[in-house]
């Protein structure tokens, strides 16, 4: 390896320690959950003045990760901080879910979980293929290919032992632009063909329910 890249190999050599991670010895504690609080309350406002897509989820991931990266600040995130974190998370997950989206869930449940399955298969091909050529292990090559929202994973994987966190969030992380680059196109181009959920002509009962 080049002289200049060693301090920022991922595996450094026997006897030796990273640039960042001697940062990391000398900061640390209070002063690095106020900074880490700090940059997530500032990178929120922020993304949500300036309305950038996704940017409550991706200004302070960016921002955390080029400052610890820089030495800048140490991101320190404790029990105390992460268990409020989690349950606002599900909170905000089960209040969306109405009677109405439950039922029909209900009545669409036979292709749901057929198209769950059918994800669930793709993503363990693609974590089968990372295990023999990527030399990754099993569970972590699983979590970064598995279906759900970046922030799940991220639960998920922070409190599983063994995990390599860092490669999981790389790989959710890539997914998660990609979707949000490609996913609004996708989803103009499958409106054309797919009729709307209010067509008449797909609901007999709508037209009925208008005219009287």
């Amino acid at each position: 390896m080049p002289q200049p890249l060693q301090g920022f190999s991922r595996w450094p050599r026997p006897g030796k320690t990273r640039w960042c991670d001697r940062c990391r010895e000398r900061k640390g504690g209070a002063g690095a959950i106020g900074g880490t609080l700090l940059t997530i309350v500032v990178s929120t406002v922020l993304a949500q003045k300036f309305r950038i897509p996704a940017g409550v989820l991706m200004v302070p991931l960016v921002v955390g990760a080029t400052l610890q990266d820089t030495g800048l600040l140490t991101i320190a995130l404790p029990e105390w901080v992460r268990v409020p974190a989690y349950t606002a998370l599900g909170w905000g997950i089960g209040l969306r879910f109405t009677p109405q989206i439950v039922r029909h869930a209900l009545r669409a449940s036979p292709w749901v979980i057929l198209s769950t399955l059918l994800v669930i298969g793709a993503s363990g091909v693609v974590a089968w293929l990372l295990v023999l050529c990527g030399e990754t292990d099993p569970l972590s090559a699983w979590l970064s290919c598995s279906p759900g929202g970046e922030d799940t994973i991220a639960i998920i994987a922070s409190t599983t032992p063994g995990v390599d966190m860092s490669f999981v969030m790389a790989m959710q992380t890539v997914r998660f632009v990609l979707v949000l680059f490609t996913g609004p196109g996708l989803a103009r181009w499958l409106s054309r063909w797919i009729p709307s959920a209010d067509d008449p002509s797909i609901h007999p009962s709508l037209s009925k329910a208008d005219a009287s």
